[in-house]
């Protein structure tokens, strides 16, 4: 028998090990999983790889031209427990993403568990046993009657403890997470939080039984007020030595306290009510950033000969109604190479830019006004935007460092203090592995000329008002430019 008893005992403490080593190691697995999403290690980076802020859309790592893919795209620095991040990539064979890209051109919590379980509910001794030997009747009911909702209260008061505990953890987790990311010297304590709150927060939305039992001790406690009442009115009676021995106050202090304590109890189990949406909202985000395998980082890859359009965009999960934003301006990741490529620069152009006005003159002695023409310039500056198309590569200054091109594009031009579109065509020499164009080319532009059938130097008829008659034709002339790429 004792044999039996020692095996049995053995195997218990075996059993009880083991389970403590398996909540051991599921502790560590939990933390080394945490610290490798807060190091990043969860995604292995692989050159090429262009690393992005989810939070600005800016550019931490990488380029926006790459000549081979795949290309890994990793968004990095996401807070999980704030915001929902969608990455919308729209990817497109590179020469057509390039000239779409050139067609384009034309122009809370505000009270605590806590602040209402710390008045006035240590837990008290249990009163001695009666001592009033004048109305021994009435002090046994009234202490039997009071020692079980005592007990309930002190259990009752210990599970409110236990969820201002969780309370106040989230309430510290809500502002430490409420930021656009998290420091990666934070990252992992957020995390183990995160972990013990998934575990525990349904402590503070599961509330049914916790309201029902300070109800039931509510009304219980209601029950001592007449059997309170007959001993007070008994005790009142009491003369010589059975008034002197009935020594009860302490006791009687205790369970009058009992309604005090009756009240802290609802207003803390009010201030849980009020604050269970938020509760179930935030149990919703931490387990949901806690299912995935890398919360803080979002991978993708970008495949050769693409044009990738990227835009960002992020909900507050904290705003009811909360609209989705998009963050930062649209990257543009090119993979691969293309025979097209835009740039954009200065160029000088032949086209006179020519202003008519009235002019003074003097004829047979009479002052008159005639037809002229001011501003006029044999070489202008103009911003123009070229679209290169590519035919052979040559050797210049290095091998296949140079590129004869076909171009066409638009010419930016101010003309009478009117912004107006204007084009070439012509042919390129890309320089610089085509960083550098210099361009050359056929220019059509809308120039002013005198209308009407008016020419330059004709008297203007008195009778002819402001503004002079002009017109707007198309204009044939040449163009030189320098132009640097952007794409």
């Amino acid at each position: 028998m004792k044999r039996s008893s020692s095996v049995r005992g053995r195997f218990f403490i075996i059993m009880t090990l083991l389970i403590g080593a398996t909540n051991l190691q599921t502790a560590i697995h939990y933390d080394e999983k945490c610290k490798d999403n807060c190091q990043g290690k969860t995604i292995k980076r692989t050159e090429p790889y262009v690393e992005i802020d989810a939070n600005t859309g800016t550019i931490i790592h990488g380029r926006l031209k790459h000549n081979e893919g795949p290309v890994q795209l990793i968004f990095v620095r996401k807070n999980p427990f704030k915001y929902n991040y969608r990455f919308e990539i729209q990817s497109a064979p590179l020469s057509v993403a390039i000239i779409s890209s050139f067609l384009n051109l034309k122009p809370g919590f505000s009270s605590t568990v806590s602040s209402i379980i710390g008045q006035e509910l240590a837990v008290r001794p249990a009163p001695p046993g009666p001592d009033c030997p004048g109305a021994s009747d009435e002090w046994d009911k009234l202490y039997k009657a009071a020692q079980p909702l005592t007990a309930k209260s002190a259990a009752l008061k210990k599970k409110l403890e236990e969820k201002s505990k969780i309370s106040d953890s989230l309430e510290a987790f809500i502002k430490k997470t409420d930021t656009d990311w998290i420091p990666r010297e934070q990252c992992e304590e957020v995390c183990r939080k995160a972990d013990y709150l998934a575990q525990n927060l349904k402590e503070l939305i599961e509330l049914a039984d916790l309201t029902k039992t300070v109800q039931e001790l509510k009304a219980n406690t209601e029950e001592l007020k007449p059997l309170i009442a007959a001993f007070n009115a008994k005790r009142e009676t009491l003369k010589g030595e059975d008034a002197t021995d009935c020594d009860v106050a302490e006791e009687l202090k205790n369970i009058n306290n009992l309604f005090t304590d009756i009240a802290n109890h609802e207003k803390a189990v009010s201030i849980l009510e009020a604050n269970k949406k938020a509760s179930e909202q935030m149990n919703r985000i931490v387990k949901s950033a806690l299912a995935v395998d890398h919360p803080f980082d979002e991978e993708f890859s970008l495949t050769d000969d693409t044009g990738n359009s990227i835009r960002i965009f992020r909900t507050n999960l904290r705003e009811d109604d909360a609209k989705e934003q998009q963050i930062g301006r649209t990257i543009q990741i090119d993979v691969g190479e293309s025979p097209f490529s835009i740039s954009a620069g200065i160029g000088f152009s032949t086209i006179e830019d020519k202003r008519f006005i009235r002019q003074s003159f003097v004829k047979d002695g009479m002052l008159g006004a005639r037809f002229a023409e001011e501003n006029k310039s044999s070489l202008r500056p103009s911003a123009m935007v070229i679209l290169n198309g590519h035919i052979e590569h040559f050797s210049f200054f290095a091998a296949n460092d140079a590129t004869f091109a076909l171009s066409t594009g638009f010419i930016f031009s101010s003309r009478n203090n009117v912004t107006d579109t204007e084009f070439i065509v012509g042919p390129s020499l890309g320089l610089l592995h085509d960083n550098l164009f210099l361009n050359i080319g056929l220019h059509v532009a809308r120039v002013d000329s005198l209308g009407g059938g008016f020419k330059l130097g004709e008297p203007i008829p008195a009778n002819l008002p402001d503004p002079l008659p002009v017109e707007k034709n198309w204009k044939c002339g040449f163009i030189f430019g320098i132009t640097y790429k952007l794409r």
